[in-house]
């Protein structure tokens, strides 16, 4: 819910021929942007989750409902560009085989929704996107629930 109210407050603020611009960071299933996808023409989404199986998934319904010119799935983990060596999560097993990046690594332009949903680390996936917040971010959701 936070998510469609912070992308309708931004609608509401822009041109007629709007077509905007989210970033996921912990996409899971990636039902954020496959909601937008279906119902925003034009909209451009950027996925990025770590648990390859949640990737998967992800990946399988943006072929299936056809969204390949909308959404791309990254599996990795995001951060900062020193996280990316993983030190953070020595003890895991699974996320030592998840390439890091920093958002700024991959996305080079104003956003319109940034969205953060990955359970611990939030910190340091806003300290990966310092240009793009130079750039202009219009809306920042960080879900805490668990």
């Amino acid at each position: 819910r936070e998510f469609r109210n912070s992308l309708a407050q931004v609608a509401s603020q822009a041109p007629s021929h709007w077509q905007p611009r989210i970033v996921e960071v912990g996409a899971h299933f990636g039902d954020c942007m496959l909601w937008a996808a279906a119902a925003i023409p034009g909209v451009r989404c950027l996925g990025i989750e770590a648990d390859l199986g949640r990737w998967q998934r992800f990946q399988r319904s943006v072929v299936a409902n056809n969204f390949q010119d909308n959404i791309q799935a990254i599996r990795a983990l995001a951060g900062s560009s020193e996280y990316k060596d993983h030190t953070e999560f020595e003890g895991s097993q699974l996320l030592s085989f998840v390439p890091g990046l920093a958002l700024d690594d991959v996305w080079s332009e104003p956003l319109d929704v940034l969205k953060i949903h990955i359970n611990g680390g939030e910190h340091l996936v806003l300290k990966g996107a310092r240009r793009i917040f130079e750039l202009g971010v219009k809306a920042v959701v960080v879900s805490c629930k668990n």
